[in-house]
């Protein structure tokens, strides 16, 4: 029996190796597989403060790729965060006169398509990135000889949400941009993506101006050769959704009322409204 099964009951697998932070690379250079938009993120003060008191508690994982000189070059897998907070943390801290901390790392092998996969895991967990950035990260993915299927397990998603947030890359920049900034939903969004490129600004800009609501998506819907109609009904004006959200309001009593108020306060552009049944929007996500 391991030392470690005698002293903790646990299992031991590898072994976690401390760097000093300034020795570990976070890759920049956007063609490899270990790019992250996230590096480009401000410095959390925060967390800066809270590494100097206690360190880095949480191993990176990093990867042995190469040497320079002698000397092995250590990329990190995950973690950039934690790695761009200790080199702050360890400026301050010689300044100060103070031991400088280290970074403790799990090493990890694989190929380039494994180890993204591991690190768009891990960041999805922890904060997941907008729509177009996860989008353009399934591709990215997908081009390493992966598949949807495979995609769909990396990122957590189901397979038609990842076919959904695919189609937004072929969506013109004007739209892809008000995803990002979340002006328009994932769904308005790949009704627009389908449509001719050189309507699809005009059609950006019927969403915007009513709100993303049915009007604009009754238009979107007629570009794409489709009669404005839901079901066999006409498509509601917003008028018809504010009186309908008002008569479904006023009855307390019932839940189901209570939500079909809020998803149509949500259609009209009260984002405050959906929150008691974010649930809802997020089953949305996956249409």
């Amino acid at each position: 029996m391991s030392d470690e099964k005698k002293a903790w009951n646990a299992e031991s697998a590898g072994k976690v190796l401390y760097f000093e932070p300034e020795n570990l690379k976070i890759v920049k250079d956007e063609k490899s597989a270990l790019f992250d938009e996230r590096i480009n993120l401000a410095l959390d003060e925060n967390h800066i403060l809270n590494v100097m008191a206690v360190g880095v508690l949480e191993p990176v994982i990093v990867r042995k790729n190469g040497d320079k000189d002698g000397v092995p070059i250590v990329e990190v897998v995950d973690g950039r965060q934690r790695v761009r907070w200790a080199i702050e943390a360890n400026k301050r801290l010689k300044k100060e006169g103070k031991e400088p901390i280290r970074v403790p790392a799990v090493p990890r092998k694989g190929d380039d398509a494994e180890l993204f996969g591991v690190m768009i895991s891990t960041n999805e967990v922890r904060r997941m990135d907008d729509a177009m950035t996860r989008a353009k990260k399934i591709k990215r993915y997908m081009d390493m000889g992966r598949t949807e299927d495979d995609a769909a397990v990396a990122f957590g998603k189901s397979l038609a949400t990842i076919k959904n947030l695919l189609i937004l890359l072929d969506a013109q920049p004007c739209v892809q941009k008000a995803v990002s900034e979340g002006k328009i939903s994932i769904q308005v969004a790949k009704k627009l993506a389908v449509i001719p490129k050189e309507e699809q600004a005009e059609a950006l800009a019927d969403q915007l101006k009513t709100g993303g609501g049915a009007a604009g998506n009754e238009r979107a819907e007629k570009r794409r050769g489709k009669r404005g109609k839901v079901r066999g009904r006409k498509v509601k004006t917003r008028q018809e959704m504010k009186e309908m959200r008002e008569i479904l309001s006023k009855k307390k009593t019932s839940e189901t009322a209570l939500a079909g108020a809020a998803v149509l306060g949500w259609a009209l552009g009260d984002e405050e409204a959906i929150k008691p049944y974010r649930a809802l929007l997020n089953a949305a996500d996956e249409v």
